[in-house]
């Protein structure tokens, strides 16, 4: 066989095969699209915001750091581990994102969700956390925010109300797109009686 003809056979070949390799790349994307709100809530490990917070009760100011130091596993589930730290306190929270649904739980083998946001966000979107006695969310609006790290145009206001164990509280927390909470009231009544102010100062995502 000459070498023409091999040629020939070759690019005959190609103009059958490239069409078919792209045909078949065109399928796959649309019988598996990207999951839907990947990028809206930041989940990954070294992710950090940092808030001024206002106790108005007790008159006192601090600054937390929420990190995101690293993953483990429970119950079979890979979770990322949210470090929160002030002078006021330091807790940890376990947060997984399951079918466009942020949960977050108070241990790294947890059974009982402690609060949850479902995404997409819209106005009007409304839902309940069955895992608690009484646990609801509801978006309020959207509407411009600004705090010192920012001026946002546009931020989910969701209103929250729980209760249980003669502990009760009512939030408001301000979410934006791809940087999350920048702003937050929140007050609790119980054991610990709280009322305080959250505002993102600066942050940090991987």
């Amino acid at each position: 066989m000459t070498m023409s003809v091999k040629s020939a056979i070759y690019k005959a070949l190609l103009v059958f095969i490239i069409p078919l390799i792209m045909s078949s790349c065109k399928s796959s994307t649309e019988n598996n699209p990207p999951p839907v709100n990947t990028n809206t809530f930041p989940n990954k490990v070294g992710d950090e915001w940092i808030y001024a917070i206002h106790d108005s009760l007790t008159n006192n100011v601090d600054t937390m750091i929420v990190k995101i130091v690293g993953t483990t596993v429970g119950n079979g589930k890979e979770f990322t581990i949210w470090a929160r730290r002030s002078n006021m306190y330091n807790d940890t929270l376990y947060v997984i994102v399951d079918n466009n649904t942020v949960y977050y739980y108070t241990d790294p083998y947890p059974n009982v969700v402690d609060h949850k946001i479902e995404f997409p966000l819209e106005v009007g979107k409304y839902w309940i956390n069955h895992d608690q006695i009484s646990d609801s969310s509801v978006v309020k609006s959207l509407e411009p925010v600004t705090v010192p790290a920012d001026n946002y145009p546009e931020s989910y206001r969701i209103e929250r109300n729980w209760g249980g164990f003669n502990v009760y509280g009512y939030s408001i927390t301000w979410f934006v797109d791809n940087v999350g909470i920048v702003k937050m009231n929140r007050r609790i009544q119980g054991f610990d009686r709280i009322k305080e102010s959250w505002e993102l100062l600066t942050y940090t995502l991987q």
